[in-house]
């Protein structure tokens, strides 16, 4: 996934900033209401180019609590099922934030 096409269950930055936040936060929301009907999480790599080779960004801890701060900020509700974790992909190092689609209520 990271070094294929983006998708509508794939994207990618190269870094972490405060304009990188609200990007990241819009697609948790659309990764968590899978208009697609994907049924399938999305997911979202921070320190990686478009192209998908590595940023070679440093992945630090605060980063990580910045990601995994943005579903409980309290604007994205109801919140989603949000995973955040550092992850190792031939060597580059990464945030991985995983976004589970919502469950449907009919």
């Amino acid at each position: 996934m990271m070094s294929g096409l983006e998708s509508d269950l794939v994207e990618r930055t190269e870094s972490w900033s405060s304009s990188t936040a609200e990007k990241v936060r819009k697609n948790i929301c659309a990764f968590a209401n899978d208009l697609p009907g994907n049924n399938s999480p999305g997911v979202f790599f921070v320190g990686v180019h478009d192209d998908g080779s590595c940023a070679g960004v440093d992945i630090t801890d605060e980063l990580l609590k910045n990601l995994a701060d943005l579903r409980d900020d309290g604007r994205l509700l109801p919140r989603p099922s949000v995973d955040v974790q550092e992850r190792v992909f031939d060597g580059c190092r990464v945030a991985v934030v995983t976004v589970q689609p919502a469950r449907r209520h009919v």
